[in-house]
């Protein structure tokens, strides 16, 4: 953020300057380009290209997380609906279940 508002402070320094411009004025002119100088210095130190792409990517990997989980719960609730049926198929009553482990 920091570095996008000095960015922009440097490119309003320039348009400030070209709106003063009457006559060309070599010392001016001169300021002007040592001040696109340093603001093209500074976009490419910061690299704020690179960081776009870092936070766009962020964005999508969360944006596939939460996609995932809810895939998730949807798997989730569909298995308690499942059982829930079974159970609700399920005579009431004592049952006589065999044993599972033999002596």
């Amino acid at each position: 953020k920091n570095a996008v508002k000095n960015v922009l402070a440097t490119i309003n320094d320039l348009l400030r300057l070209l709106g003063d411009i009457d006559n060309v004025d070599l010392n001016k002119l001169k300021e002007i380009e040592e001040l696109l100088a340093k603001a093209k210095k500074q976009m490419k130190d910061n690299d704020l290209d690179r960081k776009l792409a870092e936070l766009n990517g962020a964005a999508k990997q969360q944006e596939d997380m939460i996609k995932d989980y809810d895939r998730q719960i949807g798997e989730i609730r569909a298995d308690i609906d499942n059982l829930e049926d079974i159970k609700n198929t399920l005579p009431s009553g004592c049952f006589n279940t065999p044993s599972i482990e033999t002596p």
